[in-house]
C-alpha cells in the first residue's frame, strides 16, 4: 500500500518579509508627502530622517519575515505580539531609540502574517479578511497602550483606531 503525501505549498517567509521592508523604503522615497519623512526634508518631525527611517526598515526585515512564517504556521496573536515587540525593540536600536515604524510594524506585520498563512493554505481571501477572521477578536481583546499617541486620538475622537481596523480587516484599504 502507498501512502498518501499531501503537499502544502512552500512559504517564502524572507521574500515576503523583504518585500514589505521595501515597501516601506519606498513610502520613505515618496515626495511630496507634507508633514512626513522624504529624503528631500524631515517633515514635522525633528527627531529622524530618511537615512534613520531605512535603517529602521532594513531592521525590521527579518521580523516582518519572522512574522510571515508565523503566519504560514497558524499561530495565534499572543506569537505575532511576541514577534512585533522584538521588532520594536530592534527598531529602538536601530534608530537610537526613535519610534519611526511602530505603526507600520503592527499593520504591516499582521499583513505579512495573513500573506503567510495565505500562501500556506491557498486561500484566494483578502489579507484583510485573513487577518480579521483568524486574528480580530484576540487583537481588540489584547493590551492597550492607555499613553499612546494612538490611543489618545482615537479617544479624543471616539475612533475605534488602528486596532479596530486591523480587528475589521482594515477597510479602509478594502473600500
Amino acid at each position: 500500500m502507498t501512502a498518501l503525501v499531501v503537499s502544502t505549498p512552500a512559504v517564502d517567509a524572507d521574500a515576503i518579509g523583504h518585500a514589505a521592508a521595501l515597501c516601506l523604503r519606498r513610502e520613505i522615497a515618496t515626495y511630496p508627502k507634507p508633514g512626513l519623512v522624504s529624503p528631500v526634508d524631515p517633515g514635522a518631525h525633528d527627531d529622524m530622517d530618511a537615512a534613520m527611517m531605512n535603517r529602521s526598515a532594513d531592521a525590521l526585515a527579518p521580523y516582518l519575515a519572522a512574522l510571515a512564517q508565523a503566519g504560514a504556521a497558524g499561530a495565534g496573536m499572543d506569537r505575532l505580539r511576541a514577534i512585533g515587540i522584538a521588532a520594536e525593540a530592534a527598531m529602538m536600536v536601530a534608530t537610537g531609540g526613535v519610534n519611526t515604524h511602530r505603526g507600520a510594524i503592527f499593520g504591516m506585520g499582521l499583513l505579512c502574517a495573513a500573506t503567510g498563512f495565505r500562501a500556506r493554505y491557498g486561500i484566494a481571501a483578502p489579507l484583510g479578511t485573513i487577518v480579521a477572521q483568524h486574528w480580530g477578536a484576540e487583537i481588540l481583546r489584547g493590551p492597550v497602550t492607555l499613553h499612546s499617541h494612538g490611543t489618545m486620538v482615537a479617544r479624543r475622537h471616539a475612533a475605534g483606531g488602528a486596532r479596530a481596523e486591523a480587528a475589521a480587516g482594515f477597510p479602509a484599504l478594502y473600500a
